[in-house]
C-alpha cells in the first residue's frame, strides 16, 4: 500500500510549514545560547514546534553543554539520543529537568573538590623540621596538625623555603667557581 500522490499545493504548504518549525527552533536555539529563554521552560511546557525536536538537539543548544555533556545527561536518565522531546515519559522528562537544575562545575572545580574530599597526610618529620606559620593564630580551634597541612599550601611558607634553596645553590656556585 502505497501513500496517496500529493498535489503540488499540499506539497508548498508542507514545505511552508516545515520552514517555519526549522525558523521558530532556531530562534529558540538562539535564545537559549544567549539565555533569553530557558530549556527547562520548555522542557516543562513544549510548544507545539518543539514536539517533534529531538531531546540531543535542545541539550546541544544550552551553553557549556557539548556532545559528551549531552551523551551523559541523555545516558544518565536513560533516554535514547533519538527520543523527540514530545515522546519522553514523564519520569524521563522530571529526571532531565532535576540533572539540569544542577549547578555545572568546571573541570577545575571538579578536580579541586576531588582533592579536598581525600584525606591529607602529613608525616611527622614534617612537623619537627618546618616551623608553623601564623595560620593557626587566625584560627584558635585547629590544631597543630591542620596548621600545618594549612601551612603546607601557605604561599608565604612556599616562597621562603624557595628563597632558601636559591641562596644555598648560590652559595655553593659562588664557592665552585673561586
Amino acid at each position: 500500500m502505497t501513500a496517496p500522490e500529493r498535489s503540488l499545493a499540499q506539497r508548498r504548504d508542507a514545505l511552508k510549514r516545515a520552514n517555519e518549525i526549522r525558523t521558530k527552533r532556531a530562534r529558540m536555539k538562539a535564545d537559549i545560547r544567549a539565555g533569553r529563554r530557558s530549556a527547562l521552560t520548555i522542557l516543562g511546557e513544549p510548544p507545539a514546534y518543539v514536539e517533534s525536536m529531538k531531546v540531543w538537539d535542545l541539550l546541544l543548544a544550552i551553553p557549556k553543554v557539548g556532545r559528551v555533556k549531552a551523551n551523559k545527561s541523555l545516558t544518565q536518565c536513560r533516554i535514547s539520543p533519538s527520543k523527540t522531546i514530545g515522546g519522553l515519559s514523564q519520569r524521563q522528562r522530571d529526571e532531565l529537568v532535576s540533572l539540569l537544575r544542577r549547578p555545572v562545575a568546571s573541570p577545575a572545580q571538579a578536580a579541586h573538590e576531588q582533592r579536598e574530599a581525600q584525606p591529607r597526610v602529613v608525616h611527622a618529620e614534617s612537623l619537627t623540621r618546618r616551623p608553623l606559620c601564623n595560620t593557626s593564630a587566625a584560627d584558635p580551634k585547629m590544631s597543630s596538625v591542620e596548621a600545618e597541612v594549612t601551612c603546607l599550601t601557605c604561599v608565604g611558607c612556599l616562597r621562603a623555603d624557595v628563597r632558601h634553596r636559591l641562596r644555598d645553590e648560590r652559595a655553593s656556585r659562588s664557592v665552585i667557581s673561586v
